[in-house]
């Protein structure tokens, strides 16, 4: 390892230091003490609206700001801290999609997932508080004792790996070394302990099976992407400034105590905003506080993007928490940025309107200088204009655009495989031959390991060409590792015959299909196809 480093460390903590409800229980439940059963422990759920501008009726009123609502209810717990790592090693079913949502049923029990992601994502802050009852509930998902053991056993490079934070005198600093520097355990702890300095675990998911296998199953339930940190906080301390980020954030407390504020939108914040904010002062977000949480070991707490957030551990015990993120760059906006630039092209290819020259003299009425003039020549123009627009907006491709950001979230995701890396493998080792064909059964490996795209070679037909030539692709994440954008995005190309094939095995999922049954193949173009389709993972011998 690299040495050296902490010299550079000290002349920045130099900087720094110069800147500056217990559960009700029935009398009968009392009776049976031994009774372990999860369906007799409740659990409380708060919950607060995001407060949101209203926007007034008329334009002599002022926007008014709906007011933060909290509230409480008490749910029945259906599940017990032993069921998460039961679930991802032990599936009770063979839906890839199934399983995402029975670990995420295990992740924010007592919420069912798909109420949780209908009533709460994008719309209110939750807090789910199990400590009471099942202080233990995410044990063995991630720990102290695994951070040090990481330290030792990988060579984590600083900024890539892991950051030192520290939030002191209302400033927010990083106190990392070189960034080609191997972390220095010595050090990182020295800053931890003496210094009080947070550290930051960047995908921690590289180093360890049970948080690649939980994100697997969290990508696998959203159809999307998804990043995952730890974050570890001395006794007493802040890493990091108030400020709102760019995803969905769901944290889930594993070790210590964290004490969180929450804030209402700030005067002209956008809400779900798409990209993260700045580090706020403490003087700016002053008065916005809406909602304030304690979290302990086994609760859970989801912040939905754009929403201002801050904490501190407790004074007597350090805090060590995970957050999973979601929806990044995944929004309308994203899809549209891919759909309108295909649709300009595609209506300018068909209609010569668009091609047409804009009238000789525009700038006379239009431009910001001239806003508000009222030549009659400015309302033709926004008339015509308006007609250029719809066809556009009649020529958006879809169905492309959503090729595209299924793209994005194939080369955005792990490894598909990551979803049963904790399950026992099975022994099946099968001949792919002519002669073994009538035996086969395939099936897709997971419901989003791959997506079919089809294009076609050319839209110009020769006069001897009656049908254009079908070609497909599959984008695929079965050769996607567990370290983020490690390999490009994995397509494989083939010939229009074997489309309908690989439709057949695509929608049976999660059937499995009997090779001999597959439509329009000869014996050898069948073995051809499943040869390279199991090579690369996409699909699996049933």
């Amino acid at each position: 390892m690299k040495r050296g480093a902490a010299p550079v460390s000290e002349r920045l903590l130099k900087k720094v230091k110069q800147g500056s409800g217990k559960t009700a229980t029935s009398g009968e439940e009392k009776k049976k003490a031994s009774s372990s059963s999860s369906a007799e422990k409740k659990v409380e759920i708060q919950y607060c609206n995001v407060p949101l501008m209203i926007e007034p009726e008329s334009e002599e009123e002022e926007p008014i700001l709906q007011p933060a609502e909290i509230k409480k209810e008490q749910l029945v717990m259906k599940h017990t801290p032993k069921d998460g790592i039961e679930l991802m090693k032990n599936p009770k079913s063979n839906d890839s999609r199934a399983q995402g949502k029975s670990v995420l049923d295990w992740v924010y029990a007592p919420i069912d997932m798909d109420k949780l992601y209908q009533e709460f994502v994008e719309k209110r802050v939750l807090v789910i508080r199990r400590n009471e009852v099942y202080p233990d509930y995410y044990k063995g998902l991630y720990s102290l004792d695994e951070i040090k053991k990481t330290l030792v056993d990988h060579e984590l490079r600083y900024s890539y790996d892991l950051d030192l934070a520290l939030y002191r005198n209302g400033r927010r600093f990083t106190l990392n070394p070189n960034k080609d520097d191997v972390a220095d355990p010595t050090l990182v702890w020295d800053l931890y302990e003496n210094e009080k300095c947070s550290i930051r675990m960047l995908r921690p998911q590289e180093h360890s099976d049970v948080l690649l296998s939980l994100l697997c199953h969290f990508e696998e339930y959203f159809g999307q992407g998804a990043g995952l940190n730890a974050y570890l906080t001395p006794a007493g301390s802040q890493g990091f400034a108030p400020h709102y980020d760019d995803i969905e954030a769901f944290l889930i407390q594993l070790e210590g105590e964290k004490h969180w504020k929450i804030y209402r939108p700030l005067e002209n914040q956008q809400y779900l905003d798409r990209f993260s904010s700045k580090n706020f002062t403490q003087e700016e977000v002053a008065g916005f506080e809406c909602f304030e949480i304690l979290l302990k070991p086994g609760d859970m707490l989801y912040v939905p993007k754009g929403v201002i957030h801050q904490a501190v551990t407790s004074q007597d015990q350090h805090s060590l928490h995970i957050t999973v993120s979601t929806s990044h760059l995944m929004s309308w906006t994203d899809y549209l940025e891919k759909a309108l630039p295909l649709a300009l092209q595609m209506a300018t290819e068909n209609h010569v309107d668009l091609r047409t020259a804009l009238p000789k003299d525009f700038k006379e009425y239009m431009g910001t200088n001239i806003a508000e003039c009222e030549d009659p020549r400015r309302e033709e123009f926004i008339l015509k204009c308006s007609e250029m627009v719809g066809l556009v907006m009649n020529s958006i491709p879809m169905d492309q655009a959503a090729d595209e950001m299924v793209k994005k979230f194939m080369h955005d995701r792990h490894v598909s495989s990551g979803l049963s890396i904790l399950r026992e493998k099975s022994n099946k080792d099968q001949q792919i031959s002519e002669a073994t064909v009538s035996k086969l059964k395939v099936r897709l490996a997971t419901a989003n390991t791959a997506h079919i795209v089809i294009d076609n070679l050319s839209e110009e037909k020769s006069e001897n060409q009656e049908e254009e030539e079908e070609v497909f692709s599959i984008i695929y994440s079965s050769q996607n590792t567990r370290v983020y954008h490690e390999v490009e995005l994995q397509h494989l190309d083939l010939d229009g015959i074997f489309l309908e094939a690989v439709q057949t095995i695509f929608t049976a999922y999660p059937k499995s299909v009997k090779v001999a049954d597959l439509p329009n193949l000869s014996d050898e173009e069948k073995v051809m196809l499943i040869e390279q389709l199991v090579g690369e993972k996409i699909v699996e011998l049933a």
